[in-house]
């Protein structure tokens, strides 16, 4: 037995703890280490797919500068006053052509041309589009295990 200051006395058994919150704080600790660890997984993952949207964005691009170019070069140089003009079938061959010549880039194969040609018959207009599969298979992230598709527009004018 011991005594407190206000004069009421306690028991305690020899040896018996009486802590009610024991690994409780092991437990909250190790909850938030879960939730900061799939907070970061997902953000990893939410980074890799802008990457990648911005790597087609500037595939596309190149793919419409060089589709172009597609413009009929006998007209271009034959006369002096021309007026230049794209046709949808030469920026579209050009355009398949320029995707498929890039060795340097293996992931190029997983593009897909969704649409190609010229609206004014002065630009061309590419759009490309791609899957995006994510690199960690997390709960958080299940709705989109088949991975994100991904789009770009680039409009390139011919001068």
């Amino acid at each position: 037995m011991t005594r407190t200051p206000g004069g009421t006395t306690t028991s305690r058994g020899t040896g018996a703890r009486w802590r009610d919150d024991d690994g409780s704080m092991s437990v909250w600790a190790l909850g938030w280490i879960v939730v900061i660890a799939l907070a970061a997984l997902v953000v990893a993952s939410a980074t890799q797919v802008h990457l990648e949207r911005l790597r087609l964005v500037a595939l596309a691009d190149e793919v419409a500068l060089s589709a172009a170019d597609a413009v009929d070069g006998g007209a271009y140089y034959g006369t002096g006053g021309a007026v230049l003009a794209l046709d949808d079938d030469a920026v579209r061959v050009h355009a398949a052509t320029r995707l498929a010549a890039d060795p340097a880039r293996p992931w190029i194969g997983e593009v897909g041309l969704l649409e190609a040609g010229s609206d004014d018959g002065q630009s061309a207009r590419i759009v490309l589009g791609r899957t995006v599969h994510l690199p960690w298979r997390i709960d958080a992230l299940a709705p989109w295990s088949d991975g994100i598709r991904i789009s770009a527009t680039a409009t390139a004018r011919t001068s």
